[in-house]
Formats: structure tokens, sequence, C-alpha cells
């Protein structure tokens, strides 16, 4: 941003390779469709990052450069549209933060924020300190400050919009992704696993869910569907995304989210033998799609969790109104 303040255009800067994979689209209306199987953190971090710098633009007046992050962050002709209440967002995110996406989005101002999130901030207007804010308003309300801060170092009032115009610059034009696009035949989860073995390894939840939805994917391409958020496996996952699921619980000397101690004691319940925390995944896969024996859809592997899930939340509770909160 400095340089093009400056007006030297910098080297660009190399943020890696995104995977997508086209998903159909039936009939006219309606938006072309893409998963993401690989670079959801950075486009969702480079959408907000635009959107805080479109609360900049909006706050100062200017329009120019606050349409211009517009058509970054929103698709246009509604009209065409057959579920524009979310086809109009350039990125629809994961479950758990669809609801603070949209407040995020439908922010013109920093005013706007605070009041679509007045519990997150103190009567000052911060956002408060060590709270588990949703990822959407943290990532851009970070980035609100950052920018907000260095476009205030600049002593001369009329150019601050100049400034504001080159943090736009530096995001749209010196951020370079490389785009792999997937053919058909290609398989999303195989490529997953490899491009996310490297570096900070995922938790095996994270592994699971992503192999649950893709294989899930599959099973209504087969039967010429479309999954999307209203599809019962989404809705049935939802249940598992849920705070309570997501707390970390120690087992003796191990450490690790209720989500995968639920999912390691339903492995072991349905399979009937004692398993290898530290391969839960591949045991996952074994139960789910086992060399022998039928297939579980992946509806199925989501009910069967989430009747153990109730089991559990009833061992937790200890309430006296189920056989196993007697227990």
């Amino acid at each position: 941003a400095n340089d093009w303040f400056n007006g030297t255009e910098p080297k660009s800067h190399y943020l890696g390779a995104v995977v997508l994979a086209k998903r159909p689209k039936k009939g006219v209306r309606g938006i072309d469709r893409c998963l993401i199987i690989d670079g959801q953190q950075r486009l969702s971090t480079l959408q907000y990052l635009l959107k805080s710098l479109q609360l900049l633009t909006d706050e100062v007046g200017y329009e120019d450069g606050s349409l211009s992050i517009q058509q970054e962050l929103f698709n246009t002709n509604e009209s065409m549209m057959d579920r524009a209440e979310v086809q109009k967002y350039k990125l629809w995110p994961t479950f758990r933060d669809r609801d603070a996406h949209r407040r995020v989005m439908q922010s013109k101002t920093a005013h706007d924020l605070r009041t679509n999130f007045t519990d997150a901030f103190t009567q000052a207007g911060q956002l408060y300190r060590r709270a588990d804010h949703p990822r959407p308003l943290a990532t851009t309300w970070f980035f609100y400050r950052r920018i907000s801060g260095w476009i205030q170092e600049i002593a001369d009032e009329a150019a601050r919009m100049r400034g504001l115009e080159a943090v736009r610059s530096a995001v749209t034009k010196s951020l370079q992704l490389i785009i792999l696009w997937l053919e058909p035949k290609d398989d999303p989860q195989v490529i997953f696993e490899c491009l996310n073995g490297r570096g900070a390894p995922l938790r095996p939840t994270d592994l699971i869910k992503n192999f649950i939805f893709m294989t899930g994917e599959a099973e209504a391409a087969e039967v010429s569907e479309e999954m999307t958020e209203e599809s019962s496996l989404f809705k049935s996952w939802s249940k598992l995304d849920e705070p309570v699921w997501l707390e970390h619980v120690t087992r003796g000397r191990t450490t690790q989210s209720r989500l995968e101690w639920l999912i390691y004691y339903t492995l072991q319940a349905e399979m009937g033998e004692d398993l290898d925390a530290s391969r839960i995944y591949e045991t996952y896969q074994q139960w789910a799609v086992p060399k022998t024996g039928s297939t579980i859809s992946s509806p199925q592997q989501v009910d069967i969790l989430l009747s153990y899930a109730s089991m559990l939340q009833s061992l937790m509770s200890g309430t006296a109104d189920s056989p196993i909160g007697n227990f």
C-alpha cells in the first residue's frame, strides 16, 4: 500500500494456489457456482479485508472505491438468481459463520457493524478483548483498525482518500492467486487431503466433515439433485457445529474437541473394537466405506453420529429423564 500511495507499482505477492470444483447449474436461473476444495481461509480472509476497506470508503464518501469493492463482494442481477438471499454473496461460508457473514456484509459503516453485533462491543465502541467473537466479525474488525490506523498516519486529510485507493490497489492488484479447476473425473477428497497434508495438520474432524459433504455432493449428483444449505444433510450436521461440540475436553493425557471424542466413541461402539486415537480419520473411512459390505450414506453417517451425540449429552447432563441420565 505504501508503494501504491507513493506512485510505485510493487511486485506481486503470491498467496499460493486455490482449488475449485465447478457445481452444475440447473436451468437458466441461478449463478455459476463452485466448491472451494482448498483455499477457504485465504478467500474468506480476502473477503473480510475488502469489506473492512469498504466500510472506510463509505465512511469518507469515496463512492468510486466503494462501488469497485462492491463488485468483489456481491454478485449482480439478483432477478436472475433462484436464491438471491444466498447467491448475491460472492462467498458463502459454512454453517457456523453464515449468520455473522451476512451481518458483516450488510454493514455499511463501522457504526452498522457495532449495531449488528451489539453484544461484541464495549460502550466505547471497541471489540471486547478475550471474547470468542464470530470469525467474520473478528477478522473484519482487525483489518478495519489496521487500515484506519494507517490512513490516520497520513497528515494531509485530502490525501487520505488516495490512501484508501492505495490499499484497494494493493489488495486487488498486488495479491496473486493461482486457480486450479478440477475436472469431473478428479476426486476432490483425495486432492484436499494431499494439499492439506503439509504445514499445520488438519484435525480429524476437519477431514471427516469434508469427507461427509463431498460424499454427499456425489450422492446427490447421482440422482440429479443439488445439495444446498436447505438439504437435510446440512441441517443435521449443523447440530454438530454447536459450541458444545467445539469445546476441548481432556481424557487422560489427550485433549481434543468433544466432537472428536464423540466420533471416537461412535466408531468404537459401531465397530466393536479398540481403536488407535491417532488414526480416527482413516478408521472413519473404513467404517463408512468398508471393503466388504454396504457403504453407509452421508445422511446415515450423520444420523448415527447424532444418535450417539444424544446419548453423550444425556451422560453429560445427568438428568433423570432418561435411562442414561439415571445411570
